[in-house]
């Protein structure tokens, strides 16, 4: 590649600096401590000689004027001044008191040596072309700069430039980081174009290009870049320039798609390409764009439709979404009609999850008469949109739940119900507690096991008795009648990590009363709670309290199996 660096030119063109001067709206307010003699009235009435007082003067860069403000306490500097009733530093953005101008408030002292800060500043690119006829398109930083004497310039700096000669390209760097001790990483400005051998693109998005025209770029050595026509999408689209002009560069049938195919679905692509992760290593600004059939030269084909569908895709718009959902649909033998692709654009939401698991037309009609119906016929928040309440993936989401309990989705009425949010929410249910049946059952044998493990920990006295829990089914029971959430421990029951007890009044041995999680290993509860997870009554706890005398001496049991009580040789009653 041929060295560009003194080719390019570092100095803007022509006309820049009067457009970029409208677009740098906020000015300067700056100012500085004075001393300044006190109202005359004041000495007279308190009858003692005139001295000076503190107050601030401001200057405003746009207007000229200049005032005297009174002096006030600043939070982040030493001080300020008082405008409109209110304290205002440094740093501080409002309006000129004097021409009403937006201004940014800059402390004059604290400037330092370069003497100026920048208050506004903007990105824009040119076109031209060079003497060997090559396209540069040069991307400036235009800045503001208030001076401390109160006068303002606007300074407009080469940032990057990108040629593109033919099939090749280079960029030319304006800046690099620089660091300094007090001010830590900076920009810096370069007096002259660097010119790297290995480089990404960075400029990112441009939403016009000053000089740019057919004229141009025919005076080029890229004349059907037709990069003018993509541009014109930046009012739907942002617009990448460069990435766009890689690949044509890659691609020259690119500007087929632009012209005759479909030109909002390329900028969307080229949007997505260069927003993904990663972009920003990205290798000479190289777009690759897989989807799209480079190696045909009818935008038709290359788009995969055929002239009827990509004239029924221009004429609606389609972006890439919709013409990548028409061309999945395609593929599993669902044409979308024009009312298809209207609904999808009514509706709003990224379709394509339904492509394949279900009709993607009807199903979308469908999700736009729930949303009618609903509301027509029922209450909903004010601050949620109906989509959300019908959206694809809660449709996606009733499917997969009719699969698993075995219903026909060829039956319409199953996958379309009369109401998706009352199908849905009953299915959940009915799924919720089929897991839990399924859980129950693979839980079975394990809580047998756990059964003839605890049930020497069996226990009564003083009209109170304690035993294991036997199944899933009692854990769900002492929930309903206690309210509590002990049900959520039966796998880590049953496979042994804690063990949970019932006790109950011996005259009323199926009537829940408190619920117990016992740590085997350390012979330690670890919670007893009763209805509603209340506290455990005195008689509970003195109960409790024999009970775990009883397991640390042993389990000791008479003849009978009764067990006998470790201070008494005497049997529980």
């Amino acid at each position: 590649m041929k060295d560009y660096r003194r080719i390019v030119p570092s100095t803007p063109p022509e006309g820049l600096k009067d457009k970029v001067t409208m677009e740098l709206d906020t000015h300067g307010l700056l100012y500085q401590a004075e001393w300044v003699e006190e109202d005359l009235m004041a000495p007279i009435l308190e009858r003692r000689k005139p001295r000076k007082v503190k107050m601030v003067r401001v200057r405003c860069s746009a207007c000229g004027g200049e005032r005297v403000l009174p002096w006030a306490e600043g939070m982040k500097r030493r001080y300020g001044f008082l405008c409109a009733g209110e304290a205002t530093e440094g740093g501080d953005s409002i309006l000129c008191p004097m021409c009403g101008s937006p201004v940014e408030v800059i402390h004059a002292a604290g400037l330092g040596r370069k003497g100026w800060e920048v208050t506004s500043e903007t990105d824009t690119m040119t076109a031209s072309v060079l003497q060997d006829g090559a396209l540069a398109l040069t991307g400036w930083r235009a800045q503001l700069r208030v001076y401390r004497d109160g006068h303002e310039e606007v300074a407009i700096d080469p940032m990057e430039a990108y040629v593109f000669d033919g099939r090749e390209a280079c960029k030319l760097n304006g800046w690099n980081k620089s660091y300094s001790g007090t001010a830590g990483y900076f920009v810096q400005v370069n007096h002259e174009w660097r010119q790297p051998k290995n480089w990404s693109e960075s400029w990112g998005a441009v939403s016009d290009i000053y000089g740019l025209s057919e004229e141009l770029l025919e005076r080029s050595t890229v004349p059907h870049c037709k990069l003018g026509e993509y541009m014109r999408l930046n009012k739907l689209v942002e617009t990448y320039p460069v990435a766009y002009m890689r690949l044509w560069q890659r691609h020259p049938n690119a500007e087929s798609l632009l012209l005759h195919g479909l030109p909002l679905a390329l900028g969307k692509m080229i949007q997505e390409e260069v927003r993904r992760y990663g972009w920003e290593k990205n290798r000479r600004g190289e777009v690759q764009l897989n989807q799209i059939r480079w190696e045909e030269q009818a935008p038709s084909k290359m788009l995969g439709l055929n002239r009827e569908e990509l004239r029924m895709g221009r004429k609606m718009g389609w972006g890439s979404e919709i013409w990548e959902t028409y061309r999945a649909a395609k593929s599993v033998w669902e044409i979308l009609s024009e009312e298809d692709i209207r609904n999808i654009f009514y509706l709003g939401q990224d379709v394509s999850g339904l492509v394949g698991i279900g009709p993607v037309g009807k199903s979308v009609a469908y999700l736009l008469r729930q949303i009618e119906l609903y509301g027509e016929n029922q209450e909903v928040d004010p601050y949620m949109a109906l989509e959300n309440y019908f959206d694809v993936d809660a449709l996606i989401d009733y499917w997969g739940m009719c699969e698993q309990m075995g219903l026909d989705l060829e039956d319409k009425h199953v996958r379309f119900p009369r109401d998706l949010l009352e199908a849905h929410d009953r299915l959940t249910e009915e799924c919720r507690m089929e897991k839990a049946r399924r859980e129950q059952m693979e839980l079975a044998p394990q809580f047998e096991k756990r059964l003839k493990k605890l049930e020497r920990y069996a226990f009564r006295h003083g009209g109170l008795l304690i035993r294991p829990a036997e199944s899933q089914e009692e854990l769900n029971d002492e929930t309903k009648q206690l309210s509590h959430c002990v049900w959520r421990y039966a796998k880590k029951h049953a496979t042994g990590e804690t063990a949970i007890f019932f006790i109950r009044r011996i005259d009323k041995p199926e009537k829940s009363y408190f619920t117990l999680e016992l740590d085997e290993k350390k012979l330690k509860v670890r919670q007893n709670r009763g209805k509603g997870n209340c506290a455990r009554t005195k008689e509970v706890e003195e109960f409790e309290a024999l009970w775990l005398s009883w397991l640390r001496t042993g389990c000791k049991r008479d003849k009978d199996g009764t067990p006998v009580l470790p201070d008494k040789k005497e049997r529980c009653a």
